[in-house]
């Protein structure tokens, strides 16, 4: 497979979402498992994404994003600033589900 490594310009967003999904079943296409698409990457790519895109790179084929690579320099920073400022908006988006009675469905234990 004929590709490259480059950084991330801000424009692949969905694409870092479509990877995060197409992953999502140890590795295998989570499209079936999950009801709302967007839930994996608001997971695991979207807040590198949005609050370290330098830390981003990107493997592109002819198709586009094929993978990625990401993190962060400071784990424990990296949580701190995800409680502050990614976490929030999601925990009103996908509401709690501790009141819910298993079993729950991929989406819901994602949101626990």
């Amino acid at each position: 497979m004929c590709g490259e490594i480059r950084g991330f310009t801000g424009r692949e967003v969905d694409q870092l979402y479509a990877v995060s999904l197409a992953t999502a079943d140890l590795g295998k296409d989570g499209a079936d498992l999950y009801d709302d698409p967007m839930l994996m990457g608001h997971i695991y790519s979207g807040p590198y994404a949005a609050l370290e895109p330098s830390l981003v790179l990107l493997w592109m084929d002819q198709e586009g994003t094929a993978g990625f690579a990401l993190g962060s320099l400071n784990t424990a920073a990296w949580e701190a600033r995800l409680e502050r400022d990614w976490w929030p908006s999601l925990r009103i988006r996908y509401a709690a589900v501790d009141h819910l009675v298993p079993p729950l469905t991929p989406d819901q234990r994602r949101c626990t």
